[in-house]
């Protein structure tokens, strides 16, 4: 008896709305059928599976399927190339299990079947955790990281210092006021490097960014969702505006997101709103601190001190980073009409070392890190996700009758398996929506054909229907003029 593919009845949902920064995973390629589709199974008379006639394969249809699919044959990275062998969800069980927090012995042990897929500067990191998981096996990342801090941040001082240079020499050319500006920001980021004491002004929003992400790595989820929803508060916009009375729907609002047995009730609205605001922020910073000393996240709490601290007007010692320091350079440049020269600056800053690029960054930015930060944000960067290679939306503008943009508007591209590929999450995100020809420029040039190579190789085995991965491929074809040789997929002509 000849068994023919079961392919009448695949399904079509809803279409994803969100940006190709998300990993969604439920949505399926438009093939026109309102019908909900079952498990679907290729036998073997229409398609060859190398040999082995009575073989039988899932069909790849939804994002978890190719994702799975990815760490089980280590689909390589469309873009960068590596192998990727784990996932979102591998991370997460290995962080609930308590791996991160263990000994170094113990998670080089479990890592190492992976380590290839990690990126440059998190393998060399990796590297040295291997040499004390032999020399110093009960020994926990966190010390590790701390000691070679001292070093790490002398070396990183020396990279940084001739492109802050830069920035002070081309600043020359700004309006007083934005080089007046751009000083300060370049005194506050001396002080920070070299861990000297100074006062700094609060910012909610840096201080929610930073405990949000330190919150993704906390392995009691219910904790890390209480944190994140508390640093939320802090990014109020009421909060910010500091000549603007606070309402007392606003205080109550806050006051209930925080906790009960609370004292805000006592805060004066009106002429001392700044009295006001610094007391909600206090309570707010306090509820995370509570929260974080449960789950004994010294790091956490270390943030929320800062806050204090600057909130009272005190010194600290403060953390440099790349992203703050270039938002807080758009700031400084407010104002400024020579759009030249602003491009000039950024592009000067863009070069600081970032822990992205450099392992001196990398050991710098978690000296005070715990050591489930440390794995997460090693292991992050290299885990499988789903890139769309036609980018989640494009922006349509409307120019008025002079040719100025009067306005902007997101329109969404339907999210079908056709537009998928595999990428590392690093790959994926640096990409955002930016055209897929020039992002390639960063790569070998092989990598794009070895990615579609393996992916034909995988189709013909039964994993995807040919229709849809030649419905790949012509999108690929539509967002990128690399050639790719896609004679040797079987049941389709060739593109």
């Amino acid at each position: 008896m000849i068994i023919t593919p079961i392919t009448t009845k695949l399904f079509q949902q809803k279409i994803d709305f969100k940006n190709n920064l998300s990993d969604y995973s439920v949505y399926r390629s438009p093939v026109n059928t309102s019908q909900p589709a079952k498990d679907v199974f290729l036998a073997s008379s229409n398609i060859a599976f190398n040999g082995k006639p009575d073989f039988i394969r899932k069909i790849v249809r939804s994002k978890k399927d190719f994702k799975d699919l990815a760490v089980k044959k280590q689909i390589p990275c469309l873009y960068c190339g590596r192998k990727l062998s784990y996932n979102d969800g591998m991370v997460d069980k290995w962080k609930e299990q308590g791996l991160f927090s263990g000994s170094v012995e113990t998670f080089v042990k479990t890592i190492t079947p992976y380590k290839e897929s990690l990126h440059k500067t998190e393998a060399e990191v990796f590297k040295i955790f291997e040499y004390y998981a032999k020399t110093n096996p009960a020994q926990k990342m966190d010390s590790i990281i701390k000691v070679l801090s001292v070093h790490s941040n002398k070396e990183l001082l020396k990279a940084q210092k001739p492109i802050f240079d830069a920035l002070i020499k081309t600043s020359k050319g700004l309006p007083v006021e934005n080089q007046y500006k751009l000083f300060e920001l370049i005194q506050k980021s001396h002080y920070r490097l070299k861990r000297i004491p100074h006062i700094e002004e609060f910012s909610g929003k840096e201080t929610s960014y930073k405990i949000k992400k330190l919150a993704k790595t906390v392995s009691n989820l219910k904790s890390a969702d209480k944190i994140k929803r508390l640093a939320a508060l802090l990014t109020v916009p009421e909060l910010k505006e500091r000549n603007t009375p606070l309402d007392a729907s606003i205080i109550e609002r806050i006051k209930n997101n925080i906790y009960t047995n609370s004292d805000i009730e006592n805060l004066h609205i009106g002429v001392t709103t700044h009295h006001a605001r610094k007391k909600l922020y206090s309570a707010i910073l306090l509820a995370i601190r509570y929260e974080a000393e449960k789950t004994k996240r010294n790091d956490i709490v270390k943030l929320c001190q800062e806050g204090e601290k600057c909130l009272q007007g005190m010194p600290i010692i403060g953390k440099f980073s790349n992203k703050s320091f270039l938002y807080d350079l758009e700031e400084a440049l407010e104002g400024c009409n020579n759009k030249n020269l602003i491009i000039k600056l950024h592009k000067i800053a863009e070069k600081l070392p970032s822990s992205e690029d450099n392992i001196h960054a990398f050991i710098t930015k978690h000296d005070n890190a715990s050591s489930e930060t440390i794995a997460v944000n090693m292991l992050d960067p290299s885990k499988v996700t789903i890139e769309h290679m036609n980018p989640r939306y494009y922006i349509k503008l409307a120019v008025s009758k002079n040719n100025q943009k009067s306005s902007t508007q997101p329109t969404y591209v339907p999210d079908f398996i056709t537009d998928w590929a595999i990428s590392c999450k690093r790959c994926n995100n640096t990409r955002q929506h930016y055209d897929m020809n020039e992002y390639f420029k960063n790569f070998d040039k092989n990598n794009a054909p070895n990615y579609w190579k393996e992916i034909i190789s995988l189709a013909n085995e039964g994993y995807f229907l040919p229709e849809d991965v030649k419905g790949m491929l012509e999108v690929f074809k539509g967002q990128c003029n690399i050639k790719i040789d896609s004679s040797a997929l079987k049941n389709s002509d060739s593109i």
